[in-house]
C-alpha cells in the first residue's frame, strides 16, 4: 500500500520522514504493538502518554523510565510506596523526561483518582504492574489466603482498572 501511495505522488524524492510517517500511520491500524517497537526505534516515544500501574517499583519502574527516556510523557501509580514514586518521578525528571505520579489503590474505586488519571491525562496506553506485598515467609505451604491477595490484586484489581478506563 504506501509503495503504491508513494509511486501515485509522482516525485522524484521522497524524504525519509513522510515515509516512517506513512508506516507509522499504517501499523497503527493494523497492530498496536509493532506500532509501538517501530515508534520506540523511528519516533521513540515522543507523542505516547501512559499510565503505569504499580510504576514505582519493580517492572513498572523500569518500564517507565524506557518509555520516559524515549520522549513518552508518563504517570506512575502507587498505593503505598509515596517515597518510591517520587524518587521514581525526580530520576526520570533528572534524566530529561517528563513524568507525575498519583496514589491509585486498584481495590478502590474513588472516582476522583479515575477521573484525573484516564479523563485529564487522557492516555494511550496502559501497562498494569501492581503487586501485593509479597511477606518474607520461609514457608513452602500452600496458602488460600495468600493466593486469594494475589488474584484480587492481579485478576479483580486489573479489571477494576480497566472498567474506569471504560467509564471514561
Amino acid at each position: 500500500e504506501i509503495e503504491n501511495e508513494l509511486r501515485i505522488n509522482d516525485t522524484k524524492e521522497i524524504h525519509s520522514t513522510v515515509i516512517g510517517e506513512m508506516i507509522m500511520d499504517k501499523l497503527k491500524e493494523l497492530d498496536k504493538v509493532a506500532y509501538v517497537r517501530f515508534a520506540s526505534v523511528y519516533r521513540e516515544f515522543k507523542d505516547i502518554k501512559c499510565i503505569i500501574i504499580g510504576g514505582s517499583r519493580g517492572l513498572g519502574e523500569t518500564t517507565a523510565k524506557i518509555l520516559a527516556a524515549g520522549g513518552a510523557r508518563v504517570c506512575i501509580t502507587f498505593n503505598k510506596g509515596l517515597e518510591d514514586a517520587r524518587r521514581v518521578k525526580e530520576e526520570i525528571i533528572r534524566g530529561g523526561g517528563c513524568a507525575e505520579y498519583l496514589q491509585f489503590d486498584i481495590m478502590d474505586n474513588a472516582r476522583n483518582t479515575k477521573d484525573y488519571m484516564f479523563r485529564l491525562m487522557g492516555p494511550d496506553q496502559l501497562y498494569y504492574f501492581a503487586t501485593p506485598f509479597i511477606s518474607g515467609s520461609k514457608t513452602r505451604v500452600f496458602s488460600d489466603q495468600l493466593f486469594n491477595v494475589f488474584c484480587n490484586y492481579y485478576v479483580t484489581g486489573f479489571k477494576n482498572t480497566v472498567y474506569a478506563i471504560l467509564e471514561t
